[in-house]
Parts: structure tokens; C-alpha cells; sequence
């Protein structure tokens, strides 16, 4: 019986994040979309083929990065969770590498983002000379 128990547990819980990964990563593939739309249309509006990235690309690619980035951590933080509690192993050695996956998203993506800035590089630039 506990082992039903803790099979259902896990089905329900993984049936709940990968709902909601796909919902994250259906928003997120809108916002590209209308991104893509919206370069296009200003493509065609100006006429001009500029050599550097359109502001449109740029966040594309940064909206690209930042949930590829946080899906692949996501699923293996989840794994490395789920696997504990079924194996009923709570190794200090696991439980650091969960907390560092954790906590490399919300790290990682305000350093994303300011990179992405061209102001705060430029102003970076500025105080560095």
C-alpha cells in the first residue's frame, strides 16, 4: 500500500510540472512568435537591412536562453528530488548539488539580462575607463 501510495504521489506530482512546463514554454513560444512578427513587420516598414541584431532578436534570443536555461534546471532539480524521496536517500552530498541547481537560475538570469542591456554594458564600459 505505501508503495501505491508513493507511486501516485509521484505520478500526480510529475503530471503537475510537466502541465506547467508546457504552459511556460507555449506562453514563451507566443512571445517569440510575436517578436518574429513584429521584426518582420518593421523589416518591411524601414526597408533596411541593418548589419547588427534588431532589438526584437535580441530578445528572442534572450527569452530563448532564459527558458531553455530554466527548463533543463527545473527537470534536474526535479529529478534529483524525486529520485530521493523514492529511494529514501538524503545524502548531504545530493542535497548540495539540489541546492546549487536551485539556486543557479535565479543567479544566472538578472546576469543574463544585464548582458543583454546595451545601456548598462555601455555604462559598464564607461566606469571601467
Amino acid at each position: 500500500m505505501n508503495y501505491i501510495i508513493r507511486g501516485l504521489i509521484l505520478t500526480m506530482t510529475t503530471l503537475r510540472d510537466v502541465f506547467l512546463v508546457g504552459v511556460m514554454l507555449t506562453t514563451s513560444t507566443y512571445m517569440v512568435i510575436i517578436l518574429f512578427r513584429h521584426q518582420r513587420q518593421c523589416k518591411h516598414l524601414h526597408s533596411i537591412n541593418h548589419l547588427r541584431a534588431s532589438p526584437e532578436k535580441r530578445a528572442t534570443h534572450t527569452i530563448l536562453l532564459l527558458v531553455v536555461f530554466f527548463v533543463v534546471m527545473y527537470w534536474v532539480d526535479f529529478i534529483i528530488s524525486s529520485t530521493s524521496v523514492l529511494l529514501w536517500m538524503y545524502d548531504p552530498v545530493i542535497l548540495t548539488v539540489q541546492k546549487f541547481v536551485m539556486n543557479a537560475y535565479p543567479t544566472i538570469t538578472p546576469l543574463v539580462q544585464i548582458s543583454s542591456d546595451k545601456r548598462i554594458s555601455m555604462m559598464l564600459k564607461n566606469m571601467q575607463k
